[in-house]
């Protein structure tokens, strides 16, 4: 679904949309829910300097293609509940394709 050369920029692009004072951790691909013909995502870990210290910060990217739709998810939370926003990601993508069919 994604061209050979679109993860690294993906992963650019979206350190690049963060802004300053933000420290590179992680990027990988995750596995996804099986919500359409095509769903792909993908997990940046990133530090982010904050009055109080450094707060470990996950951003989540789906894209998702079935026909002629295509959608996107983008969540940005607190490392220590991704797999709760991860999962409620799902259940988005389930209604959301669910509404393009």
């Amino acid at each position: 679904m994604l061209a050979h050369g679109a993860v690294p920029c993906l992963r650019s692009r979206l350190l690049k949309d963060l802004g300053t004072g933000v420290t590179f951790v992680s990027f990988r691909r995750v596995v996804f829910a099986p919500v359409a013909t095509n769903a792909q995502a993908f997990l940046m870990l990133v530090d982010v300097k904050t009055n109080s210290g450094k707060v470990r910060v996950a951003v989540e990217f789906v894209v998702i293609a079935q026909g002629r739709t295509e959608l996107t998810i983008v969540s940005i939370v607190q490392n220590a509940v991704e797999k709760v926003v991860a999962q409620i990601d799902a259940q988005i993508a389930r209604s959301l394709v669910a509404r393009a069919t």
